[in-house]
């Protein structure tokens, strides 16, 4: 669960050890999901991105690097009414998947202007938390001399797709199925 943090005397989160304050943004609306949370600060830093409502001091959220799947900068007006950097959150699937969880996040600045730069320090703090590599899922990354010598010790998956690819050509008789021509060029001037 995402956590309540607590403020310093001067307003600001309290920090866990070595976490950094990267940025910060004002009079910025939070969304969970669609459901706004009023206006307050945003902190970035290196562990988490933070907002603080603005007068509720109980009211606040961390949201871990690791939870953020990914984040965009959102203007289409017509999926939400306001430009935003859209976060989408990793949250645990249950088997009865509650269509209330939290699965988005929508911070709205005041000043639209500063989408890109938060953008790019939400890019700069989710890079310091890259995700683990399972040892069932194995690179998903090949260099081009892998992919040459997995297509040549697979030809028998190769050569399905080529027969199935064939016989959708084909009719059953051994003959194209367009009629002959109706794929040319028409020689007529315009």
């Amino acid at each position: 669960e995402f956590t309540s943090p607590t403020r310093g005397e001067d307003g600001r989160p309290n920090m866990g050890l070595g976490e950094q304050l990267r940025y910060s943004q004002p009079n910025t609306q939070l969304f969970l999901n669609e459901t706004p949370q009023g206006n307050g600060t945003l902190f970035v830093t290196t562990q988490h991105a933070r907002w603080l409502h603005e007068t509720n001091q109980e009211l606040g959220f961390a949201f871990p690097w690791k939870t953020i799947m990914m984040h965009a900068v959102s203007r289409d007006l017509a999926s939400f009414p306001h430009p935003c950097v859209y976060c989408h959150l990793d949250t645990p699937e249950t088997e009865d998947e509650d269509d209330d969880a939290l699965k988005e996040l929508r911070f709205v600045p005041a000043d639209v202007d500063t989408l890109g730069v938060l953008f790019g320090v939400f890019s700069e703090c989710q890079a310091l938390h890259p995700d683990q590599v399972a040892d069932d899922e194995g690179e998903f990354f090949y260099n081009e001399d892998e992919v040459q010598e997995g297509a040549a010790n697979d030809t028998s998956s190769a050569d399905r797709v080529a027969a199935h690819l064939d016989s959708l050509l084909l009719n059953g008789t051994g003959q194209p199925q367009a009629p002959p021509g109706q794929f040319e060029d028409d020689d007529t001037d315009m």
